[in-house]
């Protein structure tokens, strides 16, 4: 579990964007809606869906996973 994270860039990289970017030509703006994030891992799609205005669920089978995106989401307020 460490090595993927020390693995994974944390910040947006190109692939995560250009997924957010499609989803918002298809959704237009986030406000209002709720997203269910289900393999959300350390919140590759949960954290920057929720800065763009939506409510997230994020669901992973892995608590270290949840743990890596509760330590992400602490860090950030």
């Amino acid at each position: 579990m460490e090595e993927y994270l020390r693995d994974i860039n944390l910040d947006i990289n190109d692939y995560p964007k250009k997924i957010l970017e499609y989803i918002k030509d298809i959704v237009g703006n986030f406000h209002n809606l709720t997203v269910l994030d289900i393999g959300s891992g350390p919140g590759t799609f949960s954290i920057p869906v929720a800065k763009l205005g939506a409510e997230v669920v994020a669901v992973d089978s892995s608590i270290y996973m949840f743990d890596a995106l509760i330590d992400r989401i602490k860090k950030k307020i």
